[in-house]
C-alpha cells in the first residue's frame, strides 16, 4: 500500500491569503481517523491474494500459471500482496466507517498503514476532504450593486443611435460578460468557506494532469514549457493552487445559492434541451449520466441568471 504524498500545506495556506486578504477562504485539515483491521481478515485477504497473484508468478521448475500458492507466495512481493489484500478489505470498512461518522466526502479517501506487522491486527489511517460548509452571507445585497452599476452603464449605451445594430450587440454582450465577472468576483469576496487540504491538492494536481496532457498533445514536454513561459514548477503549482481554491469556492458558493433559493431543473426542460440534439445523439444523451449532466449545467446556468437578475 502506497502512502500518501504530503498535502501542499504551507503552499495552499498561502494562496488562500494571497488571494484573499479578508480570510473569507480558509484551507483547514482533512477529516482524519484511523480503521482497525482484524490479523483474522488480514491473513484470510492474503490467502486469497496469493490465489489471485499466483498465476503471475515465474518459478524455475513450473510452468508459467502452474506453481503451487505456497510455492509462489514466497515469490510475491511483501509490499505488493499486503496492498492486493487490503484493496479488498478497506473500501467496505471505510464504507462502514464513514457512515457510522455521517461523513460527506468529496474526495477519495488516502490510507496510510500506521501498524502492519504481521500476526497483529493492523491500524490504518484514513484521510479525507469532506464538502465544505459555505457561509453566503449578504451576497444578494453586493451582488444587487454590482448590477445595478452595471445596467446603468448598459441602458446609457441603448439609448445612442443604433448606426451599427451589429457592433452594439457585441459591445452589449461585453458588458454583460463585463457584470457576470465582477458579480462572481464580489461573490467570491463577501461569501466564505472553509476548503479541506486534500481537495485543494486533488483540484490542483488534476489541472496539472490535464495540462501536462495537452502539452503531450503537442509535442511539448512539461520542462519546455516551463522554459518557454519563464516559470518554475514551484510557480506553476502556485498558480494552480489559486485556482483551484477559486473554483472549488466558486462551485461550493453556487451550490448552496442554488439549495437556498430551490433552483431546480424540471425533466421537461432537460428533453427540450436534449431535442436540438442531431438525431444520432439522442440515444447517448438520454442515458442517465447525460441527462445528469445536462441538469448540472442548466442548474448553473440558471442559478447564474439569478445572480445577474438581482
Amino acid at each position: 500500500m502506497k502512502k500518501d504524498e504530503p498535502a501542499k500545506k504551507q503552499d495552499q495556506k498561502s494562496a488562500a491569503k494571497t488571494d484573499d486578504k479578508k480570510q473569507t477562504t480558509r484551507i483547514v485539515d482533512d477529516t482524519v481517523f484511523t480503521i482497525t483491521v482484524p490479523w483474522k481478515v488480514i491473513e484470510q485477504e492474503m490467502e486469497k491474494a496469493v490465489q489471485e497473484l499466483a498465476p503471475s508468478v515465474s518459478v524455475q521448475g513450473f510452468r508459467q500459471g502452474k506453481v503451487p500458492p505456497n510455492i509462489a507466495k514466497n515469490h510475491i512481493d511483501a509490499a505488493k500482496l499486503r496492498d492486493e489484500a487490503l484493496s479488498h478489505i478497506l473500501p467496505s470498512l471505510y464504507a462502514e466507517e464513514a457512515k457510522k461518522r455521517t461523513l460527506h466526502p468529496v474526495t477519495m479517501p488516502r490510507f496510510n498503514g500506521l501498524d502492519i506487522a504481521d500476526n497483529k491486527d493492523w491500524t490504518i489511517e484514513v484521510r479525507v476532504a469532506e464538502k465544505p460548509p459555505v457561509v453566503l452571507g449578504e451576497y444578494k445585497k453586493a451582488v444587487t450593486e454590482v448590477n445595478k452599476k452595471h445596467r446603468t452603464s448598459i441602458i446609457t449605451d441603448t439609448s445612442k443611435p443604433a448606426a451599427d445594430k451589429q457592433q452594439q450587440d457585441k459591445e452589449m454582450a461585453m458588458k454583460r460578460q463585463e457584470q457576470l465577472q465582477e458579480s462572481l468576483k464580489t461573490l467570491l469576496e463577501v461569501t466564505e468557506i472553509d476548503l479541506p487540504q486534500l481537495l485543494v491538492q486533488d483540484e490542483a494536481q488534476r489541472t496539472i494532469s490535464q495540462l501536462i496532457e495537452q502539452l503531450n498533445h503537442t509535442g511539448m514536454k512539461i520542462q519546455d514549457f516551463l522554459r518557454s513561459t519563464n516559470r518554475t514548477e514551484e510557480q506553476l503549482r502556485n498558480e494552480h493552487v489559486n485556482q483551484a481554491i477559486a473554483n472549488l469556492k466558486l462551485n461550493f458558493v453556487l451550490d448552496a445559492i442554488q439549495a437556498e433559493e430551490k433552483i431546480m431543473i424540471s425533466d421537461k426542460e432537460i428533453d427540450d434541451t436534449i431535442s436540438f440534439a442531431p438525431k444520432e445523439e439522442l440515444a447517448r444523451l438520454n442515458e442517465h449520466a447525460s441527462r445528469h449532466a445536462i441538469q448540472d449545467r442548466l442548474q448553473r446556468q440558471k442559478t447564474v441568471d439569478f445572480l445577474l437578475s438581482m
